[in-house]
C-alpha cells in the first residue's frame, strides 16, 4: 500500500515557507535545510518537507515524539534534478526498523502541445525514528500468567518490535503464552486473550439502555474470552448470543437495537 499526495501550487508555497520548531520554539534547521551541493534545492525541500510531515503523522499514530530523519544514500538526494512542476510523491509503509522508500515522478509538460511528456523518476530512502512509550516487565512471568508488574519507559521506535502496549489496561483479559523475562518490552506476540468464562459457568446477563438496566442469570454454553460472542442459556431455557464482558458478566450481542434479557 502506498501513501499518495498531489499538492497544488498554493500548498507548495506554504510548504516552502514552513520551518518546524521544537517544543521550545527553536527552529530545527538540521531537519529542513537543503544541502548546498544539491542540484535543485527547491525539489529537495519539497520532498523533504513532505517526508517530515509524514514522519510526524507516523509518530503521532504511535504516540511518539522527538521525530528524527536520516537520509540514506544521500548522494541521490543531492543529485535530484530540477522538476518544473510539482512531482508526484509516494511513500512506502514504514518498516519495523523505521526505513521508508520515497518514489518520485516528475512529469514534464510540453510547452507546445501542453501535454505530459517523458520526465524523470527517482527512488530515495530514509530512516524515520522517534521515541515511543512502552511497557516493560518488572519481574519474570511464567507461561499463562496475567501480565503484571509493568512499568512505563520510552524507547526508540527503530529498536522495538511491532504490537506495543502503552497502558496496563490494554492487557486486561490477557495471559502470557510463554515465560517472559524481567526487562522485556511487552508486545502482542507474548500474550493471548485468556478464557475467562467456561462452559457450564453461571453468568449474569446485563442489558441496558440510556434509562434502564435489566439483569438476569444464565449458564455459559461455551468457553469465552473477553470480547467473544458465545451462547448463553437463560433460566427459561432460551439460548441467546452474548458478548463476554468479564468472568461473571455478559451482555446480549448487538443486533441493531436494545435487548431485554
Amino acid at each position: 500500500m502506498f501513501i499518495r499526495r498531489l499538492p497544488d501550487l498554493l500548498l507548495l508555497s506554504l510548504i516552502l515557507s514552513f520551518v518546524p520548531c521544537d517544543a521550545g520554539g527553536h527552529q530545527q534547521d538540521e531537519r529542513i535545510a537543503a544541502p548546498k551541493d544539491t542540484a535543485d534545492s527547491r525539489t529537495f525541500t519539497v520532498v523533504y518537507q513532505y517526508l517530515q510531515k509524514q514522519a510526524d503523522r507516523q509518530a503521532a499514530q504511535r504516540r511518539g515524539r522527538q521525530v528524527s530523519i536520516i537520509l540514506l544514500q544521500r548522494e541521490r538526494w543531492q543529485q535530484l534534478p530540477d522538476c518544473p512542476v510539482m512531482p508526484d510523491i509516494r511513500l512506502s509503509e514504514l518498516t519495523a526498523g523505521g526505513r521508508v522508500s520515497i518514489f518520485l515522478v516528475c512529469p514534464v509538460i510540453d510547452e507546445v502541445t501542453d501535454e505530459v511528456a517523458k520526465g524523470w523518476k527517482q527512488r530515495l530512502s530514509a530512516q524515520i525514528d522517534f521515541v515511543v512509550p512502552v511497557l516493560v516487565v518488572g519481574r519474570d512471568l511464567a507461561r499463562g500468567e496475567v501480565p503484571g508488574h509493568l512499568h512505563a519507559e520510552e524507547r526508540a521506535f527503530s529498536s522495538v518490535r511491532q504490537g506495543l502496549f502503552h497502558h496496563p489496561r490494554e492487557l486486561d483479559g490477557y495471559v502470557t503464552v510463554r515465560p517472559v523475562r524481567a526487562g522485556t518490552i511487552m508486545t502482542a506476540d507474548l500474550v493471548k486473550k485468556a478464557v475467562v468464562v467456561r462452559r457450564g459457568t453461571p453468568v449474569t446477563i446485563i442489558a441496558s439502555s440510556d434509562t434502564v438496566t435489566l439483569t438476569t442469570s444464565g449458564i455459559a454454553a461455551d468457553n469465552g474470552r473477553i470480547g467473544d460472542i458465545i451462547p448463553i442459556k437463560k433460566d427459561n431455557g432460551r439460548v441467546i448470543r452474548c458478548q463476554v464482558m468479564n468472568a461473571r458478566e455478559v451482555r446480549p450481542a448487538a443486533t441493531g437495537g436494545n435487548h431485554s434479557p
